[in-house]
């Protein structure tokens, strides 16, 4: 059941309030899931696939 501030748990007896939301924060550079190096962001905001250029180019 959702109240206006929050949430109540399943006795409806305490009201569960989320915490509050932070501030979305641009992201200079993102790890990528195969090396764990961090890479700058491309010009386009994303890295394909989580991966980085140097780990889809390796043979």
């Amino acid at each position: 059941m959702e109240s206006a501030k929050g949430f109540r748990d399943c006795s409806l007896k305490m009201e569960i309030i989320p915490p509050p939301r932070c501030p979305k924060r641009r992201r200079e550079s993102v790890t990528c899931l195969c090396c764990r190096k961090q890479v700058a962001l491309s010009e386009d905001n994303s890295m394909e696939y989580g991966i980085c250029e140097e780990c889809i180019n390796r043979p």
